[in-house]
């Protein structure tokens, strides 16, 4: 398993600043590193990789004030990885995330190393870093956002909440064309590495991550309860207007088709109405009603569709007899509606 990382603003303004961001991206042209972001680095490609680097001279510069413990945790922390953690001060409390699979390539420089040379390695207030560790780290994370690639091709946008909480949301799809709603909390929370230091970034971990994950045909169903919820909450939205001619009218031209899944958006035996017989329900707030809004999930299970005081649209687990978890799997501000219907239709 690899994380995925947030560069704060400040690491990433210090990369452009000293041109290291440029240098990052000349060396991801020149050479192919995807290989080192991807699949699992095994122990002895770990300790050969640092090998290498001792070997080229990147650890003879080390300050002495931190030799000592920099190479104790260099030698042990790769394969005792559970002794250590990233901690995230979250406003909810403390997490502890553990160690990835590829996290000591980041934090003590391996990364690092494939852009610095030896002599400007340990250098970290050269390039107006306050500690090495948030050198290694924003070259790392730089190299690593570089070389990502991504096959899912949905509607993605980015949001801040009243708390300045920020959050990178994205309606697609499963490789096999099932509803995928993602929701990812990208706040920059104040964070220490598995070294100890404090770091202008930090790893997503899974309480970051809200998700609904439908299965089979399910975007007109849920096309057909948010309208429902927007009507019944009057909340006003110019894509909507004229009877959504205009939204309708651009659709048309993003020639979007469903391939292979030649079953969506048909409505069965009942036709396109079906998808609309539970309109005259309305979307409840409280979750121990039982709802007629829901997306099917798999092995029997399904999310029900709810709102709340301030007329947000939430999911919540749903179990075969119908009852519901305690908290939503995933909350979409009413303020983001435009968002979601139209990730239905990319």
């Amino acid at each position: 398993m690899y994380h995925k990382f947030i560069l704060y603003p400040e690491a990433a303004d210090k990369l452009n600043a000293s041109g290291l961001k440029q240098r990052v991206e000349d060396a991801i042209k020149e050479y192919e590193y995807s290989h080192l972001f991807t699949g699992h680095i095994f122990d002895d490609t770990i300790d050969y990789s640092f090998k290498e680097m001792k070997n080229k001279g990147y650890f003879s510069s080390i300050p002495k004030e931190i030799s000592d413990d920099f190479q104790r945790k260099l030698t042990f922390l790769p394969h005792h990885p559970g002794n250590y953690h990233w901690i995230i001060n979250k406003p909810e409390g403390k997490v502890n995330a553990k160690i990835e699979n590829g996290d000591p390539f980041l934090i003590f420089g391996y990364y690092a190393s494939l852009v610095l040379k030896p002599e400007e390695f340990w250098q970290f207030e050269r390039f107006g870093f306050d500690s090495y560790s948030e050198l290694f780290g924003a070259i790392g994370i730089q190299m690593i956002s570089s070389s990502e690639s991504c096959i899912r091709k949905g509607h993605v946008w980015n949001s801040a909440t009243s708390d300045n909480r920020k959050f990178k949301s994205e309606v697609t799809g499963s490789s096999h064309g099932d509803l995928r709603i993602f929701r990812t909390d990208l706040t920059h929370y104040p964070t220490i590495d598995p070294l100890g230091n404090k770091v202008s970034y930090r790893p997503v971990v899974s309480s970051d991550i809200s998700v609904v994950s439908g299965s089979y045909s399910t975007e007109c169903s849920l096309l057909a309860s948010i309208l429902k919820y927007v009507d019944q909450e009057d909340i006003q939205l110019e894509m909507l207007t004229d009877n959504a001619k205009a939204f309708i009218n651009e659709v048309k031209t993003w020639q979007q088709s469903s391939g292979n899944f030649a079953d969506f958006g048909t409505g069965g035996v009942g036709g396109v109405k079906a998808y609309f017989w539970d309109y005259v329900h309305s979307v409840p707030q409280k979750a121990t009603i039982r709802t007629f809004h829901t997306i099917i999930a798999e092995y029997g299970k399904s999310y029900g569709i709810y709102t709340d005081n301030d007329k947000n649209l939430l999911f919540f687990h749903m179990d075969k007899q119908g009852k519901t978890h305690n908290e939503a799997a995933l909350t979409i501000p009413s303020d983001e509606t435009e968002h979601l219907i139209k990730g239905l239709f990319v």
